[in-house]
């Protein structure tokens, strides 16, 4: 075992050499991502884990977290559907050097997922408790199956660069002195919705070294949509080696929310110890993280755990291992886990809720809704009054969305184009069954009106109009807090069923379906409405489905369940199971908005 442990020692300490120069970019494009937005770096700095606002056990424990007895974890995996942009230089054919093919990107991103698992082998550490232990991350990346058009996807896209399209690029690669930035790169191929999609740029290489140098970055969670992804070169996905394996996991640590172990601010100059970490400083300084002591980076040699540590004046403890730092990347800690989940989800969380990594063919989604007869326009380029709807929960419809102001001039936003990979935008109600609709607002006073269209004949009419605030609404809450205006729907025996419906909200000073709008907005939704009698008639129509049984209080199904799981909104498991039948009981008893997920179905559906 010692003759094992030497031998992998002295084999990434000989990588560790041949790589001195490598970094990554991660910090650098922080610098100008803050200084493009000065508030970012007080969103990042402090560690929400221990925010008096938040109780981490409860925030974990409602996002699906849970150990064994022996400290393994067993909990919920969030998926992020990942889409894959390869710039290609000079037409080169797939397979070459800077064009790779789809089954090394596919290789690429299992061995990712294998080492955020533990389950690697080779140089990766498995799961356990002890200093040469990993621990797992329970994030998996997954190539996008579908686009938000609803057509099938391999989820890796190459574009092909030219003189013209990006200038040197061929020559430099990412260099914004002589070759491309960045931004030239996300304006060539831009990214598929954040919302629904990490986007993954795979690259030549950067300031025209191709063979060596800087490996990539990736933005954290809090960034900008616009500089939320990730830059890699061409050899960390095609070169099979310990090095470029672990840079890709690296990356994504950073996407979850980890920073560097020696902190962002490092002088690599002047080769310092990071910050020395008591108890009362390890959430504000270096990483963030209490149990990642602090260690410098390029070590070389590589010492083992009975060299002591110059900057803890302790012997190393795996800290020379870990993943986020410059050494020889093998493991994350539980810490850097717990800092992972809070960070990520709780700015990132509808990424794990996105239907984007589902197949095509197993009919998720809200489905394609019929064209509005009108279209909406505005008067106003310069609105500051911060009107429109902030907050939209109908069945389960859940969508979070900004309102009208400066920095965000959207006067209308259809998201019924969404229906394909964002299940927070599309409901199924029941004919006869009263509905609470609840709309969000902050800043000023505004009319507040919704439409359903009942016949699905493109209008709304008079008779269509399902909720109005009939006089202007006041927030009380102010212009950073939701105060919420709800009515009761209830869809009538005369409306179209079994096909997807418009709902039109709309908040403001106007208050037509089609008005123009001046200073507010207007958003579109799906609505289902399914007949409150036949279930299983209906059920019986439909591919790989679910439906709620209130009379019962269980679900039903054309298919077997098999292994399935229950998750509230919020993530976390609430039921699981093994049945061999097509129906189960539900054994918990609040109501709400829940996700049923088998290996055939991933569907909401609202418990009564």
């Amino acid at each position: 075992m010692k003759k094992t442990l030497l031998t992998g020692v002295i084999l990434l300490g000989t990588i560790l050499i041949s790589h001195s120069q490598n970094s990554c970019l991660t910090d650098e494009m922080q610098k100008k991502a803050v200084s493009k937005d000065l508030t970012l770096d007080k969103k990042i700095a402090p560690n929400n884990t221990k925010s008096p606002s938040l109780d981490i056990e409860k925030f974990l424990l409602s996002k699906g977290f849970s150990i064994d007895k022996t400290g393994a974890y067993n909990g919920k995996i969030y998926t992020i559907p990942v889409v894959v942009h390869i710039i290609v230089p000079n037409n080169e054919a797939v397979g070459t050097q800077f064009n790779p093919s789809d089954l090394e990107i596919e290789t690429w991103i299992d061995n990712c997922n294998k080492i955020l698992n533990t389950t690697y082998g080779d140089f990766v550490y498995p799961e356990g408790n002890g200093l040469l232990d990993g621990t797992v991350m329970p994030f998996k990346l997954a190539l996008a199956k579908r686009t938000e058009s609803c057509e099938a996807t391999t989820g890796i896209i190459r574009h092909y660069a030219s003189g013209t399209t990006l200038p040197n690029y061929a020559t430099y690669g990412l260099d914004d002195a002589k070759g491309v930035t960045a931004d030239q790169v996300r304006t060539f191929a831009p990214h598929w919705p954040e919302a629904s999609y990490f986007n993954i740029y795979v690259i030549n290489g950067f300031k025209g070294n191709f063979n060596g140098g800087d490996t990539g970055f990736s933005g954290l969670p809090k960034n900008e949509d616009k500089s939320y992804d990730a830059f890699m070169t061409c050899r960390v996905a095609t070169k099979l080696n310990a090095f470029n394996i672990s840079i890709l996991p690296h990356e994504i640590g950073h996407a979850v929310g980890l920073e560097h172990t020696f902190g962002k601010d490092y002088d690599f100059t002047t080769s310092p110890c990071p910050v020395a970490e008591t108890a009362q400083n390890c959430l504000t300084v270096n990483d963030y993280v209490c149990d990642t002591a602090p260690c410098k980076p390029y070590l070389n040699p590589l010492p083992d755990n009975t060299i002591i540590n110059p900057c803890t004046g302790s012997t190393y403890d795996g800290i020379q291992y870990n993943m986020m730092g410059y050494n020889s990347g093998r493991k994350f800690t539980l810490g850097q886990r717990e800092r992972a989940i809070t960070e990520f989800l709780g700015s990132r969380e509808n990424l794990t809720l996105s239907l984007g990594a589902t197949p095509i063919e197993d009919n998720s989604g809200g489905g394609i809704v019929s064209n509005a007869s009108c279209e909406i326009t505005s008067t106003n380029n310069a609105s500051n009054f911060w009107l429109g709807p902030t907050l939209i929960q109908l069945g389960t419809i859940n969508n979070v969305s900004l309102p009208r102001k400066t920095s965000s001039q959207v006067f209308y936003t259809d998201f019924t184009k969404k229906n394909c990979i964002d299940p927070n935008v599309y409901t199924d109600l029941t004919i006869g069954q009263a509905y609470t609709l609840q709309i969000g607002i902050v800043g000023n006073s505004q009319y507040i009106n919704a439409w359903i269209d009942y016949n699905n004949n493109g209008s709304f009419e008079a008779s269509e109009l399902v909720a109005t605030s009939g006089t202007k609404i006041a927030p009380t809450n102010g212009f950073n807090t939701n105060t919420m205006w709800s009515a009761t729907i209830t869809p009538p025996s005369t409306a179209t069923i079994n096909k997807p419906l418009r709902l039109r909200v709309r908040t403001g000073d106007e208050i037509g379906a089609c008005d123009a709008t001046k200073d507010g907005q207007v958003e579109d939704y799906t609505v289902t409405l399914r007949p409150s009698l036949g279930i299983k008639e209906q059920i019986a129509e439909s591919k790989n489905i679910i439906w709620y049984s209130k009379n019962d209080n269980k679900l039903i199904s054309n298919s077997v369940l098999g292994n399935y799981r229950i998750f509230d909104i919020s993530g976390r498991l609430v039921q699981e199971g093994n049945n061999d039948s097509k129906e189960t009981i539900l054994n918990f008893s609040p109501i709400g908005v829940y996700i049923f997920q088998n290996e055939k179905i991933n569907m909401k559906f609202t418990k009564q």
